[in-house]
């Protein structure tokens, strides 16, 4: 990929001087926690977006091809306006006023940009676009920028385009390391890496080609309203809450009748969805897979049936892949109302339940199930390159 990005670098605007490249991500468990200041498990995946990039002769201008389809844009640096369209440029132009605004250098830049991370699967294809520009940008203006300022810049960025995310993604993208997860404490921002040792288990990632556009998208940002509604309803009664993180079970109990149903069940999800966090890193240690199964599949009916972030279409691939020999257990993976379905198998039977599932999904929907194996990667990194041919 990054021979061929560097080839139509420069057939378009020259030599290119820095070479970078992100991952995805994968979440194990931990769903809309991040943003409730709780636990998530995520790790970096092996599919990347790569970046070659290098200066505009033209100071006050900035061009950008996206390899993958085929179009580019020229933004001029005197007026970095959102468009009104959702789109990878929108990133673009949103990373360019987050780096002003946090008081860096700008100068005219061309990049060219591709990679094999699925659009809208839940995989963060958004958060590698943004913590790779900005790594990049950084490489170019020859500046050292800690990761964790990074990681928030790119949150901000999602911000101004209009997703209220937390911080999961970036920092899976960021800190990922081959062969572990993170066990990422979103309150203090403090991780610790979790070896992901799979022998005769394995994970699959299971597109549903429902894409989602959580950006475009009310769901997501109505359920965090709804989950700080519910912890300022809950502080008033016990000061010491700053968020859903700190409600236990107890709490939320007393305060049933003075909340509302959907705001009581929404908060019940995540309280438990933090606990299976910490009950995983337990069972990983001991290799209980099976109890991880059965975690996993009650992590999915919590976003099905209390948090109501599914999809007809990844509810069916859950509900038949438990049904099949082999399987452990499932979850959507992914901020919701589409993308992927995470299932939890013996290495052994891979190719029945793909086949199984394949034929079965695309008699039911008519639509082609993407199937990804696994593999954990290490997070992004840029480089400076010489001159390539």
């Amino acid at each position: 990929m990054r021979t061929t990005l560097t080839s139509i670098y420069q057939a378009k605007y020259g030599h290119p001087t820095v070479y970078v490249s992100a991952p995805g991500r994968f979440n194990l468990i931990g769903e809309h926690t991040d943003y409730n200041l709780g636990w998530v498990m995520p790790g970096a995946i092996d599919k990347r977006l790569h970046f070659v990039m290098g200066e505009n002769p033209n100071p006050d201008e900035v061009r950008v091809w996206a390899a993958n389809l085929q179009e580019g844009v020229v933004v001029p640096l005197e007026a970095i306006q959102p468009s009104q369209v959702v789109a990878w440029d929108n990133y673009l132009r949103a990373v360019m006023l987050e780096w002003k605004a946090a008081g860096y250098p700008l100068r005219g830049f061309c990049a060219v940009f591709g990679g094999d991370i699925p659009i809208g699967a839940g995989l963060s294809s958004s958060a590698a676009l943004c913590c790779g520009l900005i790594l990049g940008l950084a490489a170019l203006h020859r500046l050292d920028v800690p990761r964790l300022r990074v990681a928030l810049m790119a949150q901000a960025v999602e911000h101004r385009i209009g997703l209220q995310c937390g911080l999961m993604d970036q920092y899976a993208v960021l800190f990922g390391r081959a062969g572990h997860l993170l066990q990422l404490d979103c309150r203090t921002l403090s991780f610790g890496y979790v070896p992901l040792r799979m022998e005769e288990h394995a994970l699959l990632l299971l597109d549903s080609k429902v894409k989602h556009a959580l950006a475009a998208d009310s769901g997501y940002n109505e359920r965090r309203q709804s989950c700080e509604r519910i912890a300022a309803q809950v502080a008033q009664q016990y000061p010491q809450v700053q968020s859903l993180r700190d409600v236990t079970p107890v709490m939320l109990e007393s305060m049933r009748t003075l909340v509302a149903p959907e705001d009581y069940r929404r908060a019940n999800y995540i309280i438990q969805e933090n606990e299976r966090v910490l009950k995983t890193v337990e069972l990983l240690q001991r290799g209980d897979w099976s109890a991880l199964g059965s975690l996993l599949l009650e992590a999915h009916l919590g976003l099905r049936y209390a948090y109501k972030v599914t999809c007809p279409e990844t509810d069916f691939i859950a509900d038949t892949a438990m049904q099949l020999p082999g399987v452990l257990g499932v979850r959507q993976v992914g901020g919701g109302f589409g993308g992927c379905v995470l299932v939890l198998l013996l290495r052994t039977c891979i190719h029945e339940v793909v086949t199984q599932l394949t034929a079965s999904y695309r008699n039911h929907t008519g639509l082609h199930l993407e199937v990804y194996p696994i593999k954990t990667a290490n997070g992004a990194e840029a480089v400076g390159i010489a001159h390539e041919v």
